[in-house]
């Protein structure tokens, strides 16, 4: 951490500048053990740009490398500032390494790893740090550390395997907009007129392509302009509320999107609750965890009642619409048995792998079916050119 600090020497000069400690006392004691009369010293925050610039730069593999080398170290009797120290040595990146190092700076001033982490927001969110709070109550450092990078990796791996679904599929839409753009703006301008000069009576089809053509700039920034407005209302929490509600009554798309937002929801309850939090602290922890604000409100009730003693599984009995029939009945059983935890993530395991296969169906339909349409698309361009031609060679 930097500290800005005004002080005066013996002989009452001013003195100005920055300082770096890991504590607001650490930095007044570094100050005064070079014999000077400290006057103000205040922590210098970060700006906004550079907590977003930070987040930027430091990836989920990173954060997901550190906590499972922590977890090997600590796991494997290494003290705790050691293992901090040796995983430093490991990171490449300077702004990560000067990080863990503000961190063995705390833990040496005092601090538990927890408050260490929680200087960092961007990179340690609340549910880890709550983790680490409960594992250093518990004395389960290590374990929980363990459970966290499990976690954190089958979120990250998750995530990718659904960008790179995607890769393809928005690969041949924006070749079939470039492709479109580039007929419009340079092949069928130059057209337009070669028929018109000739006399040829063009086709309904070819009258709508160079209608399209014609308005094609218009309508690119028009469509650009409505996407930007539809993202920028969605970042207002009431309008994306609304919006991911709707989201919900489209068919089989919803219900996809539902068993994802599920499976995220059993993951990280199994990763908070195997960590040693209470079942209310770990519901609430779980919010910040799932992208939906209508799944967010309906688990931040379901705490509500939860804390009041209604029985879990009964009050997610009581959403049929959000949480499946056999969920509920795994964490019935669970919560019978004393195993929640263990039926949390033997859903989660079930629920992934029938995501990948539904993921990897999909695919095998739409792929094709993208083709077939783009194809179709080229043909229409392709017909609305040659007819036309046609049309004149037969008059001749």
């Amino acid at each position: 951490m930097k500290f800005e600090y005004r002080a005066r020497t013996k002989t009452g000069e001013l003195r100005t500048g920055i300082i770096e400690a890991s504590t607001k006392e650490n930095a007044l004691r570094m100050l005064q053990s070079i014999g000077l009369y400290v006057i103000f010293v205040e922590e210098i925050k970060p700006s906004f740009l550079d907590k977003i610039f930070l987040s930027r730069k430091i990836s989920e593999k990173e954060i997901i490398f550190f906590t499972r080398s922590l977890s090997m170290l600590v796991n494997s009797g290494v003290p705790l500032l050691e293992a901090l120290a040796s995983i430093s040595v490991q990171i490449k990146k300077p702004l990560f390494r000067n990080i863990i190092q503000e961190i063995i700076d705390s833990v040496e001033g005092g601090l538990p790893l927890s408050k260490a982490f929680s200087k960092y927001p961007q990179l340690f969110p609340s549910f880890y740090i709550n983790q680490i709070k409960c594992a250093e109550i518990s004395g389960r450092l290590g374990e929980t550390l363990e459970g966290l990078s499990d976690f954190l990796e089958k979120t990250h791996n998750f995530k990718a395997q659904l960008r790179g679904a995607m890769i393809y599929p928005l690969l041949v839409i924006f070749l079939a907009i470039f492709v479109l753009f580039f007929m419009s703006i340079f092949v069928f301008p130059r057209l337009k007129p070669i028929f018109f000069e000739r006399g040829v009576s063009l086709p309904l089809i070819t009258k709508i392509v160079f209608f399209l053509a014609d308005f094609f700039k218009i309508i690119l920034v028009g469509i650009i302009l409505f996407i930007i407005f539809i993202f920028y209302f969605l970042k207002t929490k009431k309008i994306r509320e609304i919006f991911q509600k709707n989201f919900f009554k489209i068919p089989l798309i919803s219900s996809f999107f539902q068993e994802i937002y599920l499976l995220r929801f059993a993951q990280s309850l199994s990763s908070l609750l195997s960590a040693g939090l209470h079942l209310v602290d770990a519901l609430e922890n779980s919010t910040n965890l799932i992208e939906n604000e209508v799944y967010k409100k309906e688990i931040s009730e379901i705490k509500e009642e939860v804390k009041k003693g209604v029985p879990f599984s009964f009050t997610l009995s009581s959403r049929p619409k959000f949480f499946s029939s056999f969920f509920v009945q795994l964490v019935q059983s669970g919560e019978k048995s004393g195993t929640l935890v263990e039926a949390l993530k033997k859903f989660s395991e079930f629920s992934q792998n029938e995501i990948e296969k539904k993921l990897d169906y999909f695919l095998k339909i739409f792929e094709p079916l993208l083709i077939i349409l783009v194809a179709i698309g080229v043909g229409f361009f392709i017909a609305a050119v040659i007819l036309p031609f046609y049309q004149a060679l037969s008059k001749i």
